[in-house]
């Protein structure tokens, strides 16, 4: 088996057991000119489960746009 799959599903199964919270969590702005909100779900490409949320009323620039909402969004995941 190859080393990286190896530690990759090693790290994936540490991570997940860890918490019931998933073990990343991606940010995408609604209204994003760069990436398309369609286009955006591709969790299936990460190793660790995790939480996708789209933000309305922000662009491809979250935490600069809207800094105190994004920040609430974090800690409210990370509790």
């Amino acid at each position: 088996m190859d080393v990286r799959i190896h530690l990759c599903r090693r790290t994936c199964s540490a991570l997940h057991s860890s918490t019931d919270r998933d073990a990343l969590l991606q940010l995408h702005g609604a209204d994003d000119g760069c990436i398309l909100p369609a286009r955006v779900d591709d969790r299936h490409r990460f190793a660790a489960p995790h939480a996708l949320e789209v933000v309305p009323d922000v662009g491809h620039f979250l935490h600069i746009e809207a800094p105190e909402a994004i920040a609430e969004r974090i800690a409210a995941w990370a509790e």
